[in-house]
């Protein structure tokens, strides 16, 4: 599902899946597709326990909606991360004034996973 639109750092992590943008079904809240076309193609279908014990059906669709996001925050969470290196970056050439706010960036870098 690699584009030019998503930054480098989320391919390895794409690539592979089913193109986005992913959507809720509607046919179905607890389902997900991929509009390839002139089909829908099915990505996943959440599950709920129709006695109501777990996962109720609101937790259910909550879920699909999140996984219907995937793509979308996939390339974000990339973005976001190249412009905090981006900025931690110019402030150790620059020496910019806010220590803080830089140190801030460097710990959330350092806390990231792939």
């Amino acid at each position: 599902m690699s584009d030019t639109k998503t930054p480098a750092p989320v391919h390895p992590l794409l690539e592979g899946t089913t193109p986005g943008p992913w959507r809720i079904s509607t046919a179905n809240p607890l389902a997900i597709n991929s509009d390839q076309g002139e089909e829908s193609v099915g990505i996943a279908t959440t599950h709920c326990d129709m006695d109501g014990v777990f996962p109720r059906r609101n937790e259910a669709e909550a879920n699909a909606k999140l996984i219907a996001m995937a793509p979308t925050l996939a390339a974000e969470n990339a973005r976001l991360r190249a412009a905090l290196e981006a900025l931690v970056q110019h402030s150790t050439e620059s020496h910019m004034c806010y220590p803080d706010c830089v140190e801030n960036a460097r710990e959330v870098l350092a806390s990231l996973t792939t």
